[in-house]
């Protein structure tokens, strides 16, 4: 049951940022927007990855959710916004595979880093290093003056 009440949390704040999304166009797709989605999403998934209580845990998986569909539709948007016509199908491909590949590997390299200090340390570390590259894509964003 609990277990369950993660995962429903997860689900519930995807749900609710596909509303939101969708029906009120409140994130317009911006490169800077996507850096700070997933800057958010990283400082979730650390609270959700350090919580000690279930309510909190509960609570930081719902933001996650919610921020992670956010970024990572986003993301999609903009890489089919600036593909070139005539490569768009190749493009986003390439962003697909890259995506799920990226996620293969950090599922392998949490639960490695993980047998040695612990899967909650180790998945607070991933969503570090994920921020630490987010937060120096974001200063190289504003020194190039992108949006």
């Amino acid at each position: 049951m609990s277990y369950s009440a993660l995962l429903a949390a997860d689900a519930a704040g995807g749900f609710l940022a596909g509303l939101i999304l969708e029906g009120g166009g409140l994130l317009p797709p911006r490169p800077r927007i996507a850096i700070i989605l997933e800057l958010l999403w990283g400082g979730a998934l650390t609270v959700f990855s350090l919580a000690n209580a279930y309510w909190l845990a509960i609570a930081f998986l719902f933001l996650a959710g919610f921020l992670e569909l956010s970024f990572n539709a986003m993301a999609q948007s903009l890489v089919q916004l600036n593909a070139p016509l005539e490569k768009r199908g190749r493009v986003i491909g390439l962003f697909n595979m890259a995506s799920l590949g990226l996620r293969t590997f950090s599922g392998v390299s949490v639960g490695l880093i993980g047998s040695f200090v612990g899967i909650h340390w180790s998945l607070a570390l991933a969503a570090l290093a994920a921020m630490t590259i987010a937060a120096l894509l974001l200063l190289l964003l504003g020194r190039t003056g992108g949006q």
